[in-house]
């Protein structure tokens, strides 16, 4: 069986129009062994029972029987699957009573959610419906204990598929603001509310309105993207791809754009990234809320809302505005929000997030005061904890609202064989691994670097705007150092770290080039990055955000090679602006070094003496 009129991969189109013929198919061989009236029905599941099986994907196959012999129903089977297996498919099927499906539903998780996903192809209606019933008592006793393991199953997906919507190869189906994170809103509204469907969830106030229009839009190009990637991975004709048939490699990205007509891979993952970003911050919206009601009830007591600062409130778990509060009369207001939900560890509430994406959506911009640069500051301080937060400010049109040109940056790909993520969300990444390294998890000698910066907001900022040059043509450093004072002075930053900031972001790659293309035993070398960097605090700061920055980009950037050698570029470097010697590595001079450091009440590493 091919669905040789089912060529151009159109996403839902397409993913309907074979469903259609797998039906035809499937209720012909019904038919031919007598078996379509009574006793026996042949239930999808799965993507094949919400229209949505893609050209790799399972047909998974329920046979529901009346109680006769398995040996009886061994020729339905055969009938039934072989004409799909000679084609080339994947299937996967199971015989059972309705009371034996049910019961093989408590086993499993995967086999739970099939249940939910269920359509009648062919068949017995009135074992179709027995089945609906009794799944229907087993949810409404099951689901809250269900839907707790959907949330252990959605964070160990996305820890071995992608954790992170706007990954350079993202997993269209596993990864966070995959396929699998909108059937796990589904699954959670039957769990809850015993209706699989995104507008039960908008009806109960889960999602807006909103969000359910953008995700049918991500689903879609999501959709579309993976039929055109399971197309092109197996010549053009359905069948099962070796290897990860869902994640978009970069080999593969040039063939599926052209094959749904994009411009070329780069203009097809801006759109893909961007479609997953909306499936990921929806669904890390509302999945708090949906536990929180599974384990107390829809109807538990709410705490009262909490004041957290002038026109925000924590109210439920979520960072609300006050409704009194206007944008117009505090442009602080969303930075200042969003900095309350880094440090809760927790998202702007839904109504928030709503107001704010309607009130700044064709907004001529946000203006900057001091309260909004502090918050700014606090936000990035925040780290890894920040980065939810982050995303919901690219949501609702916050960060184009306050940087007029952030639109170039935002999802721009990055397309190499090093970079893991979208040229905006590695700044994000960027700065979390900065706070990281701050807090002592390499080693302390990085912690202390850190604590002893006179200024280390500045390299947080510079954490987040060290690559924005890609953005534009040219060398991407020297151009980055203009964009980054031209949008801090736009932030109204004073001149000092605006400057500081852009030496940052020009030099840094200055150290993981020199250190891995150089001569480091070059005194030469070592007198030309000092004089380049201009002061201790500066380097100090480019040997962090390079770091940083390596950890960002992915293992191929960063190694304990890497590191060791720009360890000893930083400590050659940092002696010659110390006004000694680059290299101290003789018995007297490691000894007085030694004395230096200990004289002045610094615990001296072994690590700091080895070179």
């Amino acid at each position: 069986m091919r669905p040789a009129d089912v060529t151009a991969p159109a996403g839902p189109q397409w993913a309907r129009a074979w469903t259609a013929l797998l039906d035809a198919g499937l209720s012909a061989s019904l038919e031919a062994v007598g078996q379509a009236a009574g006793g026996v029905a042949l239930v999808a599941l799965g993507s094949y029972a919400r229209g949505e099986v893609c050209p790799s994907s399972d047909v998974d196959l329920l046979l529901l029987h009346d109680g006769r012999p398995q040996r009886d129903l061994e020729g339905v089977v055969r009938t039934v699957c072989y004409p799909l297996w000679d084609g080339g498919l994947s299937v996967g099927h199971a015989v059972r009573t309705p009371k034996d499906a049910v019961r093989a539903a408590g086993e499993r998780i995967d086999t739970s959610t099939a249940l939910v996903d269920r359509r009648l192809v062919a068949g017995d209606i009135g074992l179709a419906d027995e089945l609906g019933e009794r799944a229907g008592r087993w949810l409404r006793k099951a689901g809250p204990g269900l839907l707790e393991r959907l949330a252990a199953a959605d964070a160990e997906r996305h820890a071995r598929a992608g954790s992170h919507a706007g990954m350079l190869e993202p997993d269209l189906k596993d990864g966070a603001g995959g396929l699998r994170d909108l059937q796990s809103l589904r699954w959670a509204a039957a769990c809850l509310l015993g209706d699989a469907t995104l507008d039960a969830l908008v009806g109960a106030r889960y999602l807006g309105a909103a969000d359910r229009r953008e995700l049918a839009e991500a689903n879609a190009v999501l959709l579309a993207t993976r039929c055109a990637l399971h197309l092109v991975r197996d010549g053009g004709r359905p069948g099962r791809p070796g290897g990860d048939a869902d994640r978009l490699r970069l080999d593969t990205q040039d063939e599926v754009a052209a094959a749904l007509g994009d411009a070329d891979g780069d203009a097809l993952l801006h759109r893909v990234n961007l479609a997953m970003r909306v499936v990921a911050h929806v669904h890390g919206r509302a999945w708090p809320l949906l536990l929180s009601d599974a384990r107390g009830g829809r109807r538990r007591r709410k705490a009262p809302a909490r004041r957290a600062g002038d026109g925000i409130a924590v109210l439920d778990g979520f960072v609300e505005l006050d409704p009194e509060a206007r944008l117009s009369d505090d442009p602080s207001l969303p930075l200042r929000a969003c900095a309350v939900a880094a440090a809760e560890g927790t998202h702007l509430g839904r109504a928030s997030a709503m107001r704010l994406r309607r009130e700044l959506e064709g907004h001529p911009g946000l203006p900057w005061d001091e309260p909004g640069r502090r918050a700014l500051l606090d936000l990035l301080r925040q780290g890894p904890r920040a980065l939810p937060v982050l995303a919901d400010a690219d949501h609702v049109g916050l960060l184009n609202a306050l940087l007029p040109e952030w639109e170039r940056v935002r999802g721009l790909p990055q397309r190499n064989p090093f970079h893991r993520f979208a040229l905006d969300l590695h700044g994000f990444q960027a700065v979390a691994e900065l706070t990281r390294v701050a807090a002592g998890e390499l080693d302390e000698r990085h912690a202390r670097l850190w604590r002893e910066l006179p200024d280390p907001d500045v390299l947080l900022l510079a954490a987040l705007l060290h690559d924005v040059g890609k953005a534009w043509d040219g060398d991407h450093s020297v151009v980055g150092a203009g964009v980054a004072a031209r949008w801090l002075a736009h932030m109204g930053f004073d001149s000092g770290r605006i400057a500081t900031v852009a030496t940052l972001v020009r030099h840094h790659l200055l150290l993981p080039d020199t250190a891995t293309r150089r001569d480091l035993d070059d005194e030469d070398e070592i007198a030309g990055v000092a004089a380049a960097v201009g002061s201790v605090e500066v380097l100090d700061g480019l040997y962090l955000l390079s770091l940083a920055d390596a950890r960002a980009t992915g293992p191929s950037a960063w190694s304990a090679w890497k590191d060791q050698l720009m360890a000893q570029l930083h400590r050659r470097a940092r002696r010659v602006l110390d006004g000694r010697a680059a290299r101290t590595d003789t018995p007297e001079t490691l000894l007085e070094e030694a004395r230096r450091r200990l004289g002045g009440g610094t615990e001296l590493r072994e690590e700091e003496l080895q070179e």
